[in-house]
């Protein structure tokens, strides 16, 4: 009775972190097709979708894999020797590829905020053709949807590359935020590399030992992003992030009981670690 009171907790936790990462999948989905209205155009390149879409690929390719470490990590060891284990890794390896292409985008990002060039005074904004004003918060807004003439021209500035303007006295906040989801989208990167030398290796080894180092030192990375989030006032992304150290929290659970089960040796060598 116990284990099953165990179990449908743990169970009624998982699911309320999964349908919180699902709405905030469907929030920065929203976001990026706004952004995307306002930046991109028949012209776009994959490297520019990659750049206005990189917030929801990421999350959504995350949530995939979860799903996967989910299965992998819970499912008996019988069934993972089957076709059920070649499906889970095409589709693990899907998501890397997303994953990878979704990081290039926060790269990208980054890189293109840090080619800009201050408006000259004449700069009328409300005559740009396709102007797009970039926000304090990584929102692309369209000039013209407000008083574009409240611009001022000496207050703007904008990418050299691209008609996106910005307020100069936001630049910093801006690529501050943009640093740091780069930062995090590699950190996680990393985490999952992590993982799998820690589920390869079956925990046994000193390699595996030094990738539960690492990886720790990863999640501390992420957390401390969360305070540097919430002190932008950035709310959504430290929510966001904290959702996803509770997802990876009960996969690290399902690791550890998984292997316990199976490999007793191989535990008693990281509790002795």
């Amino acid at each position: 009775m116990q284990w099953r009171t165990h179990l449908s907790w743990m169970t009624m936790f998982k699911v309320l972190v999964y349908a919180c990462l699902c709405m905030n999948w469907l929030s920065f989905f929203e976001e990026d097709v706004a952004a995307g209205r306002h930046v991109l155009d028949r012209h776009a390149t994959w490297f520019d979708s990659a750049k206005v879409f990189s917030d929801s690929l990421d999350q959504a390719a995350w949530i995939v894999l979860v799903a996967v470490f989910e299965l992998e990590t819970t499912i008996p060891m019988s069934l993972q020797a089957s076709g059920a284990q070649t499906v889970l890794s095409i589709l693990s390896g899907v998501c890397y590829v997303v994953l990878f292409y979704a990081f290039v985008g926060f790269v990208g990002k980054l890189f293109m905020l840090l080619d800009v060039e201050p408006c000259s005074p004449s700069t009328d904004i409300c005559k740009v053709p396709g102007a797009t004003f970039l926000t304090a918060t990584l929102d692309f807004e369209n000039p013209l949807s407000h008083n574009c003439s409240l611009y001022m021209a000496s207050s703007l500035a904008k990418v050299t590359t691209n008609p996106i303007y910005f307020m100069t006295a936001d630049y910093r906040r801006i690529v501050a935020l943009l640093g740091i989801d780069a930062l995090n989208a590699a950190t996680w990167l990393a985490i999952l590399c992590l993982l799998q030398v820690e589920i390869s290796f079956v925990l046994t080894t000193p390699c595996a030992a030094g990738a539960l180092v690492l990886k720790t030192m990863s999640y501390c990375t992420v957390a401390a992003g969360i305070f540097i989030w919430f002190s932008f006032e950035s709310y959504q992304d430290a929510w966001d992030a904290f959702l996803w150290l509770l997802a990876f929290l009960v996969i690290e659970l399902n690791v550890v009981d998984t292997f316990s089960a199976h490999f007793p040796k191989g535990t008693a060598f990281l509790k002795k670690f």
